[in-house]
């Protein structure tokens, strides 16, 4: 269980015969396992003609978007890999007993069954790109641990534009708009030796199939953009 809650509010002024109207708001967002967001956004609209069928408006805005409860709290073994939420307390939540192959018998540290929780998943892992290379290379020097943060809030700043007249029976309304994202909500897979991490040994055990794959929640390091028209 965990709680959110969160507080608007909003003002209006006109002005200028009532043609021009500002429209200011804030809102604000807690989510327990998240620190508290505020949302402001501020818009202008106008009326221009003598019977004020030219409407311009204009607009700045803020938001967030929380990772979903399955972002946060999914434990599910799917087979190929394992979906793992990345709340903090969801870490330890996801627990499972892997069995190591007999291939693996001779490396140093072998055990026969070892015991993986999320903890494995973000923070002893190597990212997929690196096994990968590894893999082809067989050199283990290539593995690149993965450095995942746990999820945080995607955060986005809009601005919009528009105009809207009427003619007689005929309605036009013309409006664009363009996105910035910032820490875009994604998802990433890794790699987690059974035995070994952090060891030249590691790769044996991924060679020798040794190895869970978690597919983690997570930001994207880029910048998002999108528009439209």
């Amino acid at each position: 269980k965990y709680t959110e809650y969160g507080a608007y509010t909003q003002i209006q002024k006109k002005f200028l015969n009532d043609r021009a109207k500002f429209t200011g708001s804030v809102r604000y967002d807690k989510s327990q396992n998240f620190e508290g967001n505020f949302s402001p956004r501020v818009s202008m609209t106008y009326a221009a003609g003598a019977d004020k069928k030219h409407n311009f408006r204009a607009s700045y805005q803020t938001g967030f978007r929380n990772p979903t409860t399955q972002d946060q709290y999914i434990g599910l073994d799917v087979g190929p890999f394992a979906l793992i939420g990345s709340a903090k307390d969801n870490l330890t939540r996801y627990i499972e007993t892997r069995q190591v192959s007999a291939a693996s018998s001779a490396l140093p540290g072998y055990s026969a069954n070892v015991t993986l929780s999320g903890l494995n998943a973000y923070n002893n892992s190597y990212s997929l790109t690196s096994v990968q290379e590894a893999v082809a290379a067989d050199d283990a020097t290539l593995l690149k641990v993965a450095k995942i943060g746990l999820v945080k809030p995607e955060r986005v700043q809009a601005i919009e534009v528009g105009y809207r007249t009427i003619f007689d029976k005929l309605s036009i309304d013309i409006s664009g708009y363009y996105n910035t994202y910032n820490d875009f909500l994604s998802q990433e897979r890794v790699i987690t030796p059974y035995i070994g991490f952090g060891t030249p040994d590691a790769l044996d055990y991924i060679k020798n199939g040794d190895r869970r794959v978690y597919q983690i929640y997570t930001n994207s390091e880029a910048k998002v953009n999108s528009y439209g028209a």
